[in-house]
């Protein structure tokens, strides 16, 4: 501040509007993947849900990107941190933002119905991992997840598939970037391109950075 600059204030618990455009377009590059035919298009993405902001992201991500894949989001957190009421409140703050930065990007609403938030496999305790799901991966594909977060997720979808309840569906995938072995996901790289404008994403994060 001493020399003038404006700091960027991270709020407590890490979330907020700027930075859920990086799992926006995150959605969009999923998009992209299905398009190049290296993926179906999957009906559901299992994801941690801590401060919200990547659940949220997702899902205003694959709605701008005329995607039909829903977002599952299983609790790591109280749920007086991470709950669908404030999800529906951050995706229209973002949503707002993102639209009167670039009349671009499709104005569009949510509400807590439209999010589905977990708490199975939560424990009652932040970092009470789940070690049956993470060694399942482990043992299955030789992939380190990280326990907190991803082992949650993960034994939500496992849960989901033994029941039967993704029985119908198209496909699924296990969202998280917090990985410990050489597995990455391809979602680096150049931003996505919407029908009106290909650097939306990127013009609105610096203008909102300004």
């Amino acid at each position: 501040m001493r020399t003038g600059r404006l700091p960027y204030v991270i709020p407590l618990r890490g979330s907020s509007p700027l930075g859920t455009v990086g799992f926006i377009n995150a959605a969009f590059e999923l998009r992209e993947q299905v398009e190049e035919g290296l993926l179906p298009e999957p009906d559901l993405v299992y994801v941690a849900m801590g401060t919200i902001g990547t659940a949220v992201g997702l899902a205003l991500g694959f709605k701008a990107a005329g995607l039909r894949t829903r977002v599952v989001a299983d609790r790591v957190v109280g749920e007086e941190v991470a709950n669908a009421e404030k999800a529906a409140r951050l995706f229209n703050e973002v949503s707002r933002m993102l639209s009167s930065l670039d009349p671009g990007f499709p104005r569009l609403e949510a509400s807590p119905s439209d999010f589905e938030v977990r708490s199975e496999f939560y424990g009652g305790c932040y970092a009470l991992f789940t070690k049956e799901a993470v060694r399942f991966m482990y043992e299955a594909e030789g992939i380190k997840l990280e326990a907190t977060y991803t082992g949650k997720a993960l034994a939500a979808l496992i849960n989901d598939a033994d029941g039967g309840a993704t029985r119908g569906q198209g496909g699924g995938l296990l969202e998280h970037l917090q990985l410990k072995g050489p597995f990455k996901l391809r979602l680096e790289g150049g931003l996505p391109s919407t029908a009106s404008e290909p650097t939306l994403l990127l013009r609105g994060a610096r203008a909102a950075t300004r």
